[in-house]
Parts: structure tokens; sequence; C-alpha cells
């Protein structure tokens, strides 16, 4: 019997790298065709997003120009780190200061526009100081790719925690290549995803019940600290003494670090500056009605010239926002590892309410509820979050023109709407099999597992 001839090298990897996947990629395609084309119309979207964006990216990039408008406030960055490591530390929140840095890394007069301000910690410029080293366009570059890298991190982390399968990676990979935050804080140079990064750890050390451990991953967010309020009032109000110590350390470390690069005086100017920002409206970059907190909202409602109305409705209205925020953590400390999913998304959407410094890049952080609320409810109320999470990414991505043409901060009430969502989510837990939303009456529940749900 004559031996078959063997088969080329070259057609045996041809068959196991293109050609098998490709089969089980048609097959997928005609077990689920509306799945199949809801994801192909999403993907070419994105293309057509990304095509738009990338030409304004490159020049900086490729040519080493000045920031401006891309990257703009990654030049912030680089000229607070500059001044570090000139050992003018101190001056980095005073604002002619900065102008001077800033007109050497924009390559303009320093009188030709008002410094964009310095929001951050000192160590977080410090951290930055290896950068100044190269070019502005190959400093974008890297803290991009830092970036990137933490945010993809992130992901993985909330993919794993909500075990949302092949369907949740399909969707994190459709929201993230469309979502306009994500492009703003790529445009921008922004640190958002550092800050996703920081509430993704701590959910997940607090989940696995490393309370010390998720108190100083809460420290993280010490770098944009009015992200820290309702956290704050969170752990200390249920009494997590370990959680308390691990954030601790992490802010003597922030603290200490801040007194040797800026001095002493810094810790108390630092959150004065703060406090200062909060009252910005039109002026020194910052204007309040592209923002996306209650403090927007009402802008957009009273108009301009009414800042000290502002802040007093937008202060009326964190109270409530704590105060179902609180609700959503009533009765014990959950210590089941999926027993976080509700409350920690309730905790992130309030946090995001109540801040007065949220711009469009910062919504990434409804990365965490949409994920962890879709992994927590039963398969029959998936649609329905699902439907929800659709619904508000559509009209956060409209948020401006449904701005100009209304006059009204529309992604406020929706966000409103999601910590309702969350808060109504925990009144009827379910029993200890079974996730948010299939029955049962236990108020310490637990998600089952891959193995138990499949």
């Amino acid at each position: 019997m004559p031996v078959p001839p063997a088969e080329p090298a070259l057609a045996r990897v041809l068959r196991t790298v293109v050609r098998r996947p490709l089969a089980a990629a048609r097959a997928a395609i005609r077990a689920d065709v509306p799945r199949a084309v809801f994801l192909g119309a999403v993907l070419w979207l994105a293309i057509g997003l990304w095509l738009a964006l990338i030409p304004i990216l490159l020049p900086t990039l490729r040519d080493q120009r000045p920031p401006g408008p891309a990257f703009d406030d990654f030049g912030a960055f680089y000229s607070a780190a500059s001044m570090v490591r000139d050992g003018q530390g101190a001056r980095i929140y005073d604002l002619p200061a900065l102008a001077q840095a800033e007109a050497g890394v924009y390559q303009r007069p320093a009188d030709a526009a008002p410094a964009l301000p310095y929001f951050n910690p000192p160590p977080f410029a410090a951290a930055l100081v290896p950068l100044t080293f190269l070019p502005v366009g190959a400093a974008a570059a890297v803290f991009v790719a830092i970036s990137v890298l933490l945010g993809l991190i992130a992901l993985a982390i909330l993919l794993r925690e909500s075990e949302l399968g092949y369907g949740g990676a399909w969707l994190a990979l459709a929201v993230l290549l469309t979502y306009q935050a994500v492009q703003d804080t790529l445009f921008h140079g922004q640190l958002s995803f550092f800050l996703l990064f920081a509430f993704t750890v701590t959910y997940a050390a607090f989940a696995a019940r490393r309370e010390r451990l998720g108190g100083f991953a809460l420290g993280l967010l010490l770098i944009k600290p009015n992200l820290l309020l309702l956290p704050l009032l969170v752990v200390a109000g249920k009494r997590r003494w370990s959680a308390l110590q691990g954030f601790a350390i992490a802010a003597a470390l922030w603290a200490g670090a801040s007194a040797l690069i800026s001095g002493p005086q810094v810790l108390w100017r630092y959150p004065h500056f703060l406090l200062d920002a909060a009252a910005w409206d039109d002026r020194n970059g910052i204007s309040i009605v592209g923002m996306f907190g209650w403090n927007a909202f009402v802008r957009a409602w009273v108009g301009p010239g009414h800042q000290h109305l502002v802040e007093v409705w937008s202060l009326a209205l964190a109270v409530p926002t704590a105060l179902a925020v609180w609700w959503a953590w009533r009765g014990p400390w959950p210590h089941a590892a999926k027993a976080f999913a509700v409350p920690y998304s309730a905790l992130v959407v309030g946090t995001m309410l109540v801040n007065p410094h949220l711009y469009r890049q910062d919504m990434v952080l409804m990365f965490i509820p949409a994920f962890l609320l879709l992994g927590a409810v039963h398969r029959r109320a998936r649609v329905a979050v699902g439907a929800a999470f659709l619904c508000a990414w559509a009209l956060f991505l409209y948020h401006f023109a449904l701005l100009r043409w209304t006059g009204w901060n529309v992604s406020v009430p929706v966000m409103a709407v999601l910590l309702l969502l969350a808060t109504a989510l925990t009144l009827r837990r379910t029993d200890a099999r079974a996730p948010w939303g299939a029955g049962g009456a236990s108020r310490t529940a637990t998600l089952p597992s891959a193995a138990e749900a499949s």
C-alpha cells in the first residue's frame, strides 16, 4: 500500500495558524448572524473614528511638534515634570511660573495663552521626570503606551471578575474602540486609564478580602484626590480599619514624597489650590460646562455668571447622591468574593457625579459599573441592564451635540439613573448560589463560579 507523501511544514503551519481559525470564525458567524453583524458594524465604526483621529496625533509623534491640539494635557504634565527636574518643584502650582515652562514646551510666547494648570500631586510630576529627557513627542508616545497598558490590565481584571466570558471580551473590544472617552484620553494625553486601573485594582483586592491591600490601592487615587470623598466615607463609615491602615500608608508615602519634591508647605497649599480651582469657570483653561458632574449639569441649567449658585446646587445634589451610595452599602460589609459588584458600581458612579473636575476622558470609569453590573445580574436581567448601558453609551457619544441643540447636559441625569439602577439592584439580593435578580433573600450573596454557571 503506497505511503501518502508527507505534508510540507509550511502547509501544516498555514492549516494550524490560518485555515482552522478562519473555519472556526465562519462557523461562529453562521451560528450567530445577528451578533456577527452587530460586531462587524461596531468594528467598521471604530475604524472610521480612528482614521479620523490618527492624522491629528501623528504630527506630534512623528515630527516632534509641540503639543496642541493633540497631547495638550500631556504638555502640562511634561512642563510640571520639567520644573521638578530643574529644582522648581515648589512652583508647579504657581500659574505664571507654569506658563513660562509651558511656553518652552508648546513653543509659544508666555503671554500668548493662559497656563494650562497642573492639578495632580507633586509625586506624579516627579515620576514623569525621566520622560523630560526625551523630545515631547517621544515622551507622549511612552506615556500613552504605559497608560494603554494599565487600561488593558484593568479591563482584563474586570472581565475576570465579571465572568462575562468571550462575549464580554467582544463587548470590551467594541466599546473600547468606539467609546469617545477612550479617544479623548489618548488624544489629550490624559491619565484616565491610571484612574481606571486604580479603581479596578481596589475592587479586585476588596473582592478577594485583602482589605489592607484594597486600602493601599485606594491610595493610588490620590493622583486625583477629589475622587476619594465617597470611597473614604464608605470605608470609614463601615469601620474597615485594615483598609484605612492601607490607605494611611499610601497617603503617608504621597505626603512624604510631596514634601520632599515641593517643600512641606505644599501639604496645605495643594488642597487650597484644588479648592480654588473647583470654582474656576471660563478661566485658566477650565470650563465647567464641558464637564460631566453635577456642577456641569447645574452650570448648563443656570448659565454663565452664576458660580455661587452652581456651587450651592452642586453641593445640594451631592447630598442625595452620597445617601444613595450609602444605601447601596447598607447592612454588613460583604465578605463574599462577588458581593462587591453592585455596591461598588454605585460607589463609582456616585463618585463621578460629585466630582467637580470630571471631563469626558474620565468617563472611561464607566467601564467598571458596566462590566460589574452585567456580570452581577441574572441572565434574564442582563438584557435590560445591557440595554440601559447601550442607551447611556449612545447619549455619552452625542453629549456635546445634545448640549448644543437642547442646552441641557443629558449625560449627568443618565449617570444618576444608572446610580439608581445599581442601588435598586441591592434591594433584592440572592441566595448563596444565584446572581442578583434571580430571586432569594440573602444579603450576603455570592455569584456562581464559571463552572457552576455552565
